[in-house]
């Protein structure tokens, strides 16, 4: 009881509210602390959804604090603390599980379905049927030998044999009766049509009373599995509608080129065709005069080679021809 009034009383006034609230010395927790729960502070504790169920994950050891979280929540830190991937990897993880547990039950169920076809019987029913057979013989033995008995003239023996005949017969009745009852209840629950539910993996019967359904729904595990599956369902479609809305410039930080490659498309696909066939044909243009200068630079330097050589030829003529001295 005391525990639960301090409870009471941290929710409404605040854990520290004892201390002085002028006194710096006290240090006032925050929501980042090591001791609040970061699945509280993202949503919810996973831990609170399954308690007293088969699929208990145990007592949360940290604190859950509704000021805290409204706290957090309101602070410019939400999303870049990593609170929220841990929180979704542990949700994915259980999503994952209960999802393999379905399809195993499906699987049995469907397993089960194939042997329900064929004929079945328990050992006791299968015992009964084998005395109500031998009866059945033995009651049209006696029927026989009463015949014969009283065509021969004997009637106190035919008599007698008669009234063993009655008693087989109330017996084997009596074995019909319960043979008849059992087979009414194994028809029963065989023609009764199974499903697993496709949120907690829970074996329901289809067309169960309302209230059956309901008791169903609102349990611990099926609630449980459903709030997880909710909120993971609402991550994917927001995360969708985010990257829907992003332009050419937002989507531009998210992109993260190959390290195989060293050209960039993304500036190439932002021109206009016709702005890139420009490009192209001045590229062409460029490359057609440069050809040109290089051309014509080659033939300057022939001809001044050409007249050098002549120059030095026609110096040496005139050397030839000039006489000695």
């Amino acid at each position: 009881m005391a525990s639960y009034a301090a409870a009471l009383l941290d929710e409404l006034m605040g854990r520290n509210r004892d201390s002085n609230p002028h006194d710096i010395s006290v240090k006032k927790d925050h929501w980042s602390d090591e001791k609040m729960c970061k699945y509280f502070l993202c949503g919810f504790c996973p831990h609170d959804l399954f308690i007293n169920t088969k699929a208990d994950l145990g007592k949360c050891t940290k604190l859950h604090d509704e000021e805290f979280r409204m706290s957090y929540q309101g602070s410019d830190q939400v999303g870049k603390m990593g609170y929220e991937k841990e929180f979704e990897r542990l949700l994915l993880s259980l999503a994952n599980d209960i999802d393999r547990r379905i399809k195993r039950g499906e699987q049995r169920l469907a397993s089960n379905n194939k042997h329900k076809a064929q004929p079945f019987m328990t050992p006791s029913t299968s015992m009964r049927q084998q005395k109500i057979n031998e009866l059945t013989d033995s009651i049209n033995k006696l029927v026989a030998e009463a015949e014969t008995l009283g065509c021969e003239g004997k009637v106190d023996e035919a008599k007698e044999v008669m009234e063993r005949c009655d008693k087989m017969k109330m017996e084997k009745n009596s074995l019909a009766v319960i043979q008849a009852r059992e087979q009414h209840a194994t028809d029963q629950e065989m023609n009764k049509v199974m499903e697993v539910c496709n949120i907690c993996g829970a074996l329901l019967v289809v067309g169960d009373p309302q209230q059956r359904q309901d008791e169903h729904i609102t349990g611990k595990l099926h609630m449980g599995y459903a709030k997880i599956k909710a909120y993971l369902k609402e991550k994917n479609v927001k995360l969708s509608s985010e990257l829907m809305k992003m332009d050419v410039s937002s989507a531009s930080a998210f992109y993260r080129p190959s390290p195989y490659t060293s050209i960039d498309l993304s500036s190439d696909l932002k021109r206009s065709p016709k702005s890139r066939s420009r490009e192209r044909s001045h590229s062409s243009q460029k490359k057609h005069r440069s050809h040109s200068k290089s051309h014509k630079s080659k033939g300057r330097k022939h001809h001044r080679h050409h007249k050098h050589h002549h120059q030095h030829h026609h110096h040496r003529s005139r050397r030839e021809k000039t006489p000695d001295n």
